[in-house]
């Protein structure tokens, strides 16, 4: 499995190489303030890392408001399991 990770590591660096050659011209970024002139592969690469970034915070915050739904749920449940074994315990009275 180590050497199937390594091997797959292996072809994406050499994709990324071969994509960073055949994508090596300059192009304009107009900022309205500021133009810069850069790599079209560095370009990509950098909106990448940047959708990469802004699709784990938010997606963070999503997992936090389940974590914290989560720990709810699990308290109610212990209180739900406490209760039934205190019900459990009592004594079962007949009236007849």
């Amino acid at each position: 499995m180590k050497l199937f990770k390594l091997i797959f590591l292996v072809l994406i660096a050499l994709l990324g190489v071969s994509f960073s050659c055949l994508n090596a011209s300059i192009v304009k970024v107009d900022l309205y303030i500021i133009t810069y002139d850069v790599h079209l592969s560095m370009l990509l690469v950098f909106t990448l890392g940047i959708g990469i970034f802004l699709g784990c915070l938010f997606m963070s915050t999503i997992y936090l408001k389940l974590k914290a739904e989560n720990l709810s749920v699990k308290n109610k449940v212990k209180w739900a399991d406490k209760e039934i074994n205190n019900l459990r315990s009592l004594p079962i009275k007949n009236e007849t």
